[in-house]
């Protein structure tokens, strides 16, 4: 707190100085200013006067927009120390001025710096903050809005949700592509990295050479390299590792020239896993240790390094070497339990705050859209009845037809027949086929955006997210389902909970009361023996029989 009053106070007093002009800095305009920001990159001394000038020129005119920028200007131009501390008083700034776009933008740009840091949990609890900001602003930017989705969906690609990330980038990518070259680029090349972990290497490289000619097509060919890298990676898993070699050794210098080091390291390991398939442990250990001073150096912890600290282990034990050999050992431990920390951190934050608070507010436009069906339906059956009133009295009110009938017995028995028959066809259909429609819609949405996984969910409140009642919903799931609603609940959490443990690795590393909560079982007791019912095994069981059938198949 003291850094930032300091700051604070440093910006607002800091003498104001215009190098080699005369003139009163404070009256040239913001855009002037920050082309001095830019252009004094390599002079910091005089950087910070222009600095100083423009967040002094913004405070002095209560200029709140550009009071915010000011700090942005000062937390892209500082030192990585320092950098936190401008996001902070961005914020505070941002907050002050109570607009909601304005605080969105902040929050996102605070995320973005922690994520650069490789601080994800401490990026996605910004991302979420700045997403309940957007549900609040009147009229947001499309550009935040899809700046924010992309984000999010790195953290879902970090936390191998692999399909929820593709999901999230797909949306952006069809926005980029007409507003913003570099980012369409980017999401490109994610897209690609999620095919690729998911297993389908030959849409990978589709990605990849799409991405390389989108390039050259807009004339942003920085991006090349980075579709290369993602390429060499791709051509390891696919078992061709000459090309990943050659790939990785051409673009990793490249890559390393841009400060990346992140992707660098990424590189390294599959450079020196490829060397090791190939059998040539000369050149493959030396790249594998340097994943591990990454990691040493900088905590940049990835599940997939993982299987480099075993040849580590292995190898240095075929030497006899016992220290690096230990060393190795401790390391891997420190490793997995940095990834996990990382992970756990920001499973909860993705599925409470940001998957739960959507649905929240999907549920909220549910309302208001059911709202306005109801007084269309209203409105059409009032248009029904008085249009059915006007023909009755058209055709039913002429002195002819007022006049009195003789009706046989025999017309009054057929009339009452035919009443009889309505009658009965009524008492059959209990709900409107329009209502069962409805609840079927509703139930569709309830389940596509997996509200099923709400704890203390009861048969009023679904039948209140379906617009219905409870009898009716229950036809509906018994004769439509064939099932209880609690059988029916049951089996979406189960099944939900089942495909994660088939399809991410890291759903078979927690422990069971973890899992029983993730699919919104109050118990562990509960979960394990609905889960056993369900395989004929309990949850410990049947992971480990996955691991070892996994195991067995790689």
């Amino acid at each position: 707190m003291m850094k930032i009053l300091l700051i604070l106070f440093f910006t607002t007093f800091y003498p104001i100085y215009s190098p080699n002009s005369d003139t009163d800095p404070l009256k040239e305009s913001y855009r002037s200013i920050s082309k001095k920001i830019r252009a004094s990159d390599k002079l910091p001394s005089e950087q910070r006067i222009y600095l100083a000038t423009y967040l002094k020129k913004a405070k002095k005119e209560k200029d709140w927009e550009h009071i915010v920028k000011g700090y942005r200007h000062y937390l892209h131009n500082s030192g990585e120390d320092k950098m936190i501390i401008y996001a902070d008083s961005m914020v505070f700034s941002a907050l002050e001025s109570k607009n909601k776009e304005l605080i969105v933008s902040s929050y996102l740009t605070k995320g973005l710096t922690y994520y650069w840091k490789k601080d994800y949990v401490k990026a996605l609890e910004n991302y979420i903050t700045a997403n309940d900001y957007l549900s609040e602003a009147p009229a947001p930017r499309e550009y935040i809005k899809y700046k924010l989705k992309y984000n999010i969906g790195l953290i879902r690609y970090r936390l191998e949700q692999h399909k929820e990330a593709l999901k999230e980038l797909e949306a952006c990518k069809e926005y980029f592509k007409d507003h913003n070259e570099r980012a369409y680029l980017n999401t490109l090349h994610f897209i690609g990295m999620c095919y690729r972990s998911m297993g389908d290497y030959k849409q990978c490289s589709k990605i990849n050479e799409k991405g390389i000619q989108e390039g050259h097509r807009l004339g942003k060919r920085k991006m090349e390299v980075y579709f290369n890298h993602s390429e060499g990676v791709n051509n390891y898993l696919k078992g061709d590792y000459e090309s990943a070699i050659r790939l990785l050794e051409r673009v990793n210098p490249v890559i390393d020239s841009l400060g990346d080091f992140a992707n660098v390291t990424t590189g390294h390991f599959y450079l020196g896993m490829s060397y090791w398939k190939l059998n040539k442990p000369d050149r493959a250990i030396p790249y594998l240790k340097l994943v591990d001073k990454s990691y040493t150096e900088r905590k940049f912890a990835k599940r997939e390094f993982i299987p480099g600290y075993n040849i580590l282990i292995n190898h240095y034990k075929s030497k006899n070497d016992t220290i690096n050999q230990l060393f190795y050992a401790g390391q891997i431990t420190k490793h997995i339990s940095t990834v996990m920390e990382v992970t756990n951190g920001l499973y909860p934050i993705i599925n409470q705050r940001y998957t739960v608070a959507n649905i929240k507010r999907q549920q909220e436009r549910d309302k208001r859209n059911l709202f306005l069906e109801i007084l269309l339906i209203g409105g059409a059956i009032l248009l029904s009845i008085s249009l059915g009133y006007r023909y009755y009295i058209y055709h039913y009110s002429s002195p002819k037809n007022l006049l009195p009938e003789t009706t046989t017995d025999s017309t009054k028995q057929n009339d009452n027949t035919t009443l009889d028959r309505r009658d009965k066809s009524i008492q059959k259909m209990k709900i409107s086929n329009q209502k069962k429609h409805s609840i079927k819609y509703h139930l569709n949405r309830f389940e596509k955006n997996e509200m099923f996984l709400e704890k203390k969910l009861t048969l009023a409140l679904l039948a209140h997210k379906c617009g219905t009642n409870t009898k009716y919903l229950s036809h509906i799931l018994n004769h439509e389902k064939g099932k209880s609603f609690s059988e029916y609940i049951t089996d979406l959490r189960l099944s939900y909970i089942i495909g994660k443990i088939q399809e991410q690795s890291f759903y078979r590393s927690v422990k069971i009361n973890f899992l029983a909560k993730e699919c919104g079982f109050e118990t562990t007791q509960s979960f394990t023996r609905s889960f056993k019912v369900r395989t004929g095994e309990a949850p410990s069981k049947y992971i480990h029989n996955l691991r070892r059938k996994i195991s067995k198949e790689t």
